[in-house]
This record gives C-alpha cells, structure tokens and sequence, in this order.
C-alpha cells in the first residue's frame, strides 16, 4: 500500500529584503478624454518614473477591481457600496483608496484623507507620499445614493 504521508523534505526560499525595484516611465494619458498626450512633433509623451507612478494611482483609482481582463486581480479599487451612511461611506473610500494604492511598490503611505459632499456626489482628496520622491495630493470623485 502507498504511503499517505510524503517522506521528501520541504525546500527552503529566501526573499532578499533588499531587493531594490525600479520604476520606469510610461505613456502619458490625457484622463478627460483617455487618449494619449502627444508632443509637438507628434509622438506620445513619455512621463518619468515619478509622474508614472502618480498616472499609475489615478488610473488605479478610476479602475474597478476585477472588471477587465487586462489587468491582474490585483490592480484597481474594490467597487463601493452605495448604501452606506455619509460616515461609513467616507471609511469605505479611504480603505478602498488605501488598499488599492498600497500593492504598489513605490508606495510609502497614503493618507490625509478630506471629504466634501455636494449634489449626490463625493469629492475627495488624499495624499500619496511615494518612497522616493515628493508627496502629492490627488483628487477623485464618486457618485453616491
């Protein structure tokens, strides 16, 4: 008879802590009409490594988790409830912003959170505060009720 338990051993992994990530630039992406920024000459505009971080968390923001299959499970935000109070509603969108931004490695901290509600929506503000480079106050709106 087989024997049910394995008799082989485990392998051990070592993950380097410090492994050093580096960021590359991107395309520039115009987010009021979604397509690409040009230069004069008519090539796309390419942003360094810092402004690609930050198009990177707007267009984290803007893309509901799971919904396109471009993206790993990952990438994006979770969609929020719309039935929640004013003061639920808020801790929602900064859990949601946090821990969208947060798989990033670039990412230090985002916080700083202000809200203000006006015609069915919320406006808000935060701050993300990269490893290297400057923190940057970010703005988002989200239709609620």
């Amino acid at each position: 008879m087989a024997n049910l338990f394995p008799t082989n051993s485990i392998e051990s992994v070592t993950i380097k802590e410090n492994s050093t990530f580096e960021l590359k630039g991107s395309y520039a992406i115009d987010f009021e009409t979604m397509t690409f920024i040009k230069n004069p000459d008519g090539t796309v505009k390419i942003l360094n490594s810092y402004d690609a971080y930050i198009q990177w968390c707007q267009l984290a923001i803007m893309t509901i988790r799971n919904r396109f299959k471009a993206y790993t499970y990952r990438f994006g935000r979770e969609e929020l409830n719309k039935e929640l109070n004013k003061e639920a509603t808020e801790m929602e969108l900064a859990r949601i912003t946090q821990e969208a931004l947060m798989v990033h490695p670039n990412t230090k901290s985002v916080d700083s959170f202000s809200f203000t509600w006006k015609n069915g929506e919320v406006y808000y503000e935060y701050k993300v505060t990269p490893i290297k480079g400057q923190s940057k106050v970010l703005k988002n709106t989200e239709k609620v009720g």
